[in-house]
This record gives C-alpha cells, sequence and structure tokens, in this order.
C-alpha cells in the first residue's frame, strides 16, 4: 500500500516537473529529498532505482531553470545511502571523488561515512580506509 502511494507522488514529481505550464507548482529540493528518504525507508528492492531516477530528474529540473530544485548535501547523502544500500559501491566511491572535486557540494562526515559503512559491511575495509 504505502510503496503504490509512494509511486503515485514520484509520478506525480516527474510530471509536474516535466510540464511547461507556468501556472504549476514546480517541486523543490525538499520535495524531492522527501520521497527520496521514503523509498530508502520503505524497504522496496527497487528503491534504489527509484532514488536515483528521482535524484537525475532533480539534476533536470534544475538544469531546466527551477533554482528551487537544485542538488543540496542532503540530496547527495539520500544518494550515497541509496548506492551503498544496493550494493553499488562503485558508483558510491564515484560520487565522492565527485562531491570532492566540485565547488558546489563538498561530502561531509555523514557522506564519508555513509560510504565507508557500505564498503565496511561488504568486507572492504582496506577501500574503506581510504574513504
Amino acid at each position: 500500500e504505502l510503496l503504490r502511494h509512494l509511486q503515485k507522488v514520484q509520478n506525480a514529481l516527474e510530471k509536474d516537473s516535466t510540464s511547461n505550464s507556468s501556472d504549476i507548482i514546480r517541486p523543490n529540493s525538499k520535495c524531492f529529498n522527501t520521497v527520496m528518504s521514503t523509498w530508502i525507508k520503505s524497504g522496496s528492492p527497487n528503491m534504489g532505482d527509484h532514488v536515483q531516477e528521482l535524484f537525475d530528474e532533480m539534476q533536470q529540473e534544475y538544469k531546466s531553470g527551477n533554482e528551487s530544485a537544485k542538488p543540496d548535501l542532503f540530496s547527495y547523502n539520500i544518494l550515497l545511502t541509496s548506492l551503498g544500500r544496493s550494493n553499488k559501491l562503485e558508483e558510491a566511491c564515484a560520487m565522492l571523488v565527485q562531491m570532492q572535486k566540485s565547488d558546489d557540494v563538498k561530502p561531509d562526515d555523514v557522506s564519508y561515512n555513509t560510504v565507508m559503512d557500505a564498503l565496511f559491511k561488504t568486507g572492504r575495509e582496506e577501500d574503506a580506509s581510504k574513504a
């Protein structure tokens, strides 16, 4: 039941963000972050795909002129959590490196701990110590 409602909210976000109508309320980073966080908490086996979809949509929304949809540190940390829980560890490490090189969003303790935790849980202690 929850997953069905969550999918409806995600579909509405995606529909609203692609609409060209000027009278529509466009989603902001809080909307995206809330739905992405809820996907993680849902325990859905394909939660990682949904979070990645929403993050990509969020970036597209920002690039199309919606300043309020700009991904923030919280957005990136949600994505890192999703990647770690989905065992997409190479992508999580690459995202952390991208954040380190970024002039916009720098990783914080949560970012590093999220990636290190995922690496430790999969037996990659040596890689975790490099993070």
